[in-house]
Parts: C-alpha cells; sequence; structure tokens
C-alpha cells in the first residue's frame, strides 16, 4: 500500500513536471514566435522602404525623356530612320546616365520605336507591348506603372510609362 501511495506521488510529480516543462516550452515558442514576427516585420518594412525609394529614383524618367526632341522627334515621324536612332542613342545616355535598366519608346499601337538596347541582339525594338497594364494604363491616363517579369528578358522589373502628347498636341 505504501508502495502503492508512493507510485501515485511520483506518478502525479512527473505529470505535474511533464505540465510544468509543456508550458514553459509553449510559453518559450510564443515569445521567440512573437520575437521572429517583429524582426520580420521590421525587415519587411525597410525592405518595402527600399523598393519605394528605388522607384521614386526612377519615377522622373519616363516623363524627362519626353522633352528630349530627339525623342520628341521620333515620336512626331517614326517613319523617319534618322530620327529614330537619335532617339535610340538619347535612350542609350539617358539610361547608362540613371543607372536604369533600359528604356524604350512605343508608338500608339505599344510598337518600340526605339530603345536604349537597340544595338543589342536582345534589343526591344519591333516588340509589341500593347498588352502591359502600364502601356494601357499610360495611354488611359498618361502615366502606368508595374511589376512583373520582362517579356523579352524574363527578368522581373517594374515599368514605368508616361503618355506623349500626340502631333496636335492632345495626351
Amino acid at each position: 500500500m505504501i508502495r502503492a501511495r508512493q507510485s501515485r506521488v511520483w506518478a502525479g510529480l512527473f505529470a505535474l513536471a511533464a505540465l510544468a516543462a509543456g508550458l514553459a516550452g509553449l510559453a518559450a515558442w510564443s515569445l521567440s514566435a512573437a520575437a521572429l514576427s517583429e524582426r520580420l516585420d521590421r525587415a519587411l518594412l525597410l525592405t518595402a522602404r527600399t523598393i519605394e525609394a528605388e522607384i521614386e529614383r526612377f519615377r522622373y524618367l519616363p516623363g524627362l525623356a519626353l522633352e528630349d526632341p530627339r525623342i520628341r522627334a521620333a515620336v512626331t515621324a517614326p517613319e523617319n530612320a534618322a530620327r529614330i536612332d537619335a532617339a535610340n542613342r538619347a535612350l542609350q545616355v539617358a539610361a547608362a546616365r540613371s543607372g536604369a535598366d533600359e528604356l524604350y519608346l512605343l508608338d500608339e499601337g505599344g510598337t518600340t520605336l526605339a530603345s536604349s538596347n537597340w544595338q543589342d541582339a536582345s534589343s526591344f525594338v519591333g516588340e509589341n507591348y500593347a498588352f502591359r497594364p502600364y502601356f494601357r494604363d499610360a495611354l488611359a491616363s498618361g502615366a502606368g506603372r508595374f511589376y512583373a517579369v520582362g517579356v523579352t528578358t524574363g527578368e522581373p522589373g517594374y515599368f514605368l510609362a508616361s503618355r506623349a502628347a500626340s502631333a496636335t498636341g492632345r495626351r
């Protein structure tokens, strides 16, 4: 009988110890999960701010490029090879100086007239991007932006677009 009682006491103590260990483990897991969540939230916020700063760094480019007379000339006379060549070179210099991966000029149908990579085998010239949301948005509202994997390059990127005024001055 004493032995049975001792066994029950030991079993009760063991159960109590297991319960205490389980509660301590649960509390430790909860604290570490909360700390990890907080660290991830801070990292996500920092990443988001970094991406926003990078986008802001390039936001001016589409509109500024359209102020270049060589690019405006290509918009008004897309059949003129000399104007397209000048626009290609202007876009190439602008991309190099700004740090943009690529800059390109689309006609109103979405076909690339001129591009900063005009002389590369992977040139965008002649490619049609009318289906891309940044192009459709720029046509509709004057500006477009879209994060996607590039159709031609296969690289992810953030695409910015501005609509040029037509020869009649309409946008």
